[in-house]
């Protein structure tokens, strides 16, 4: 194996030539982990919501494979825009249906636990899709709408005296315009 020769054997020129790029690298691995600013995770949407230190984002997620089993699936985008971590549980959201025979509560598909209670640091910000069933019945073929009761996913919306669920009609073209209310 060859010995790699000292920086003071290196042709001046060499190492000017390898300057500019090393910066520009640098630059831009600073730009693509740059913080979090506020509300950056919000589209202007009406399922977003900003609260002290966290910035949430609830839509419906359409993935084949989770409706071929008549279950629904919810993209949960998070970010902080504090200095200071806050908690975070997405498990903890309560989440429910309407079908043509009443309210079905559903329960997250997770069967390694992999869903948990953590902390988000302060300037970071995150993307998760969750799938849900109700057991054995395909609520995703029958439903008109879902609901996403977010008052226990985050001490920041504890807090809030905002409404926190979001609802939105679920159909073969869901309307992605949820409605904020105080749930039912």
């Amino acid at each position: 194996m060859a010995a790699t020769p000292p920086l003071s054997n290196l042709d001046p020129r060499a190492v000017g030539a390898l300057r500019f790029p090393a910066m520009a690298l640098l630059c831009l691995g600073l730009c693509a982990c740059a913080p979090y600013r506020s509300t950056s995770v919000l589209a202007g949407g009406p399922g977003d919501r900003s609260f002290e230190c966290l910035d949430l984002s609830i839509a419906p997620h359409h993935d084949d494979l989770v409706h071929a089993h008549g279950w629904i699936a919810i993209a949960y985008e998070f970010g902080n825009p504090c200095r200071l971590e806050t908690d975070l549980d997405l498990g903890a959201a309560e989440v429910w249906v309407r079908t043509p025979t009443g309210r079905v509560q559903v329960r997250p598909h997770d069967p390694r636990g992999e869903i948990r209670a953590g902390l988000l640091d302060g300037g970071r910000r995150g993307r998760e899709v969750i799938a849900y069933h109700a057991g054995g019945a395909r609520v995703g073929d029958e439903l008109s709408e879902v609901c996403v009761g977010i008052a226990a996913v985050s001490s920041e919306v504890q807090r809030s005296s905002e409404p926190s669920t979001h609802c939105f009609v679920w159909g073969p073209s869901p309307d992605e315009t949820p409605v904020w209310g105080k749930g039912s």
